[in-house]
């Protein structure tokens, strides 16, 4: 081989050997209500309501949503606003100091908002493994998935509901959830 042709293979090893990726953080974004009728919930920037910036909607529902999978980056500052049937708005700080640290190679956040009657919402956070679709499983078709193992039988919606209706063998042992996140 002539020098050229090496001295080309050492920069391309290198060059690739070099290089930093950075990994993508996902977002299992859970919620749950326990107030009566319907509510809307979005993270969003801090500022003057009705000026604020919408960083992610979490959901419409009357009593559970789920996004599996999210890309969207969830960057300090934000809050969690949400509007019950009455017209009533609430918003809280998010607290980021409640993210675990993460492997982003090999896990993702499973944020849990719950929400109860008047201005009351509890955030849970924890890391989960990328392929761990447990806490997907009671949501039904009011999921969405955008990543791997949790994509249901039809594609983008209907988290596992083989495995909920008993159709197929539950890969998991154990508790479907950890304790203290009911």
């Amino acid at each position: 081989m002539s020098k050229f042709i090496q001295f080309v293979m050492l920069l391309l090893v290198v060059g690739c050997a070099n290089r930093t990726h950075q990994k993508m953080v996902y977002y299992d974004l859970e919620g749950i209500n326990h107030a009566p009728g319907m509510i809307w919930v979005s993270l969003m920037r801090p500022g003057k309501y009705g000026e604020r910036e919408i960083v992610k909607l979490v959901g419409h529902f009357g009593t559970s949503s789920i996004e599996i999978a999210s890309r969207t980056i969830l960057d300090p500052p934000l809050i969690v606003q949400w509007s019950d049937s009455n017209g009533m708005d609430y918003s809280r700080p998010f607290p980021f100091q409640i993210l675990p640290l993460l492997d982003t190679a090999n896990q993702k956040y499973h944020l849990r908002f719950t929400f109860f009657p008047g201005d009351s919402v509890k955030i849970q956070a924890r890391a989960v493994a990328k392929t761990d679709c447990r806490h997907t499983v009671r949501h039904g078709k009011t999921a969405l998935s955008e990543f791997g193992p949790c994509v249901s039988d039809l594609g983008w919606s209907n988290t596992l509901d083989s495995i909920h209706k008993g159709l197929i063998h539950h890969p998991w042992k154990g508790p479907m959830d950890i304790p203290g996140w009911d």
